[in-house]
C-alpha cells in the first residue's frame, strides 16, 4: 500500500493552515470565506509552483483583506505574508519590500520588539532585500 500521497496531502494541509491560519468569527461571513477560499488556493499554487494561479489568488485574498478587514487583522497579516515571498519571487521586489515592511509595523505594534513573530519576518525581510541587491539593508535587518 502506497502512503505517500496521503502523507503528502496531510503535509500540504499543515502548511497552509499555518500559512493561512485559522479562520475568524462569523461577522463578515462572505469576506471571510472568499478570504479563506483564496488564500488557500493561492498557498496551494504556489506550493504547486502555479504561479500565475497563485498570484491571482493571493492579490485577490490581499484585496479582500485591505477592504474588510483591520490592518491589524491576522488574515490582514497572513496576506501580506503571503504575497511578501510570491513577489520577490517573480522578481518584484518593490512590491514585495513594502509588504514585509508592512508586515514588520503590524508585529511590531502588536508584540513589540520581541514579538516571536518577527523570527519568521525579519529573516524574509532580509532576504527580500538580499535578492533586491539591498544588501546593507538585508545585514542590517538581521
Amino acid at each position: 500500500m502506497n502512503f505517500r500521497p496521503l502523507a503528502a496531502r496531510y503535509v500540504l494541509a499543515a502548511l497552509m493552515f499555518i500559512a493561512v491560519g485559522p479562520t475568524a468569527p462569523a461577522w463578515g461571513q462572505n469576506a471571510d470565506e472568499d478570504w479563506d477560499r483564496l488564500s488557500r488556493a493561492g498557498v496551494q499554487a504556489y506550493g504547486l509552483n502555479q504561479i500565475p494561479e497563485a498570484l491571482e489568488n493571493l492579490e485577490a485574498a490581499m484585496k479582500i483583506a485591505d477592504g474588510n478587514f483591520a490592518e491589524d487583522d491576522r488574515r490582514t497579516l497572513n496576506s501580506i505574508l503571503n504575497l511578501a515571498p510570491l513577489y520577490a519571487a517573480i522578481d518584484r521586489f518593490d512590491e514585495a519590500v513594502l509588504l514585509a515592511e508592512r508586515a514588520l509595523v503590524i508585529q511590531e505594534a502588536d508584540g513589540g520588539p520581541n514579538n516571536p513573530e518577527l523570527t519568521i519576518t525579519l529573516p524574509m525581510l532580509a532576504g527580500i532585500y538580499r535578492d533586491s541587491g539591498r544588501l546593507d539593508d538585508a545585514v542590517a535587518t538581521l
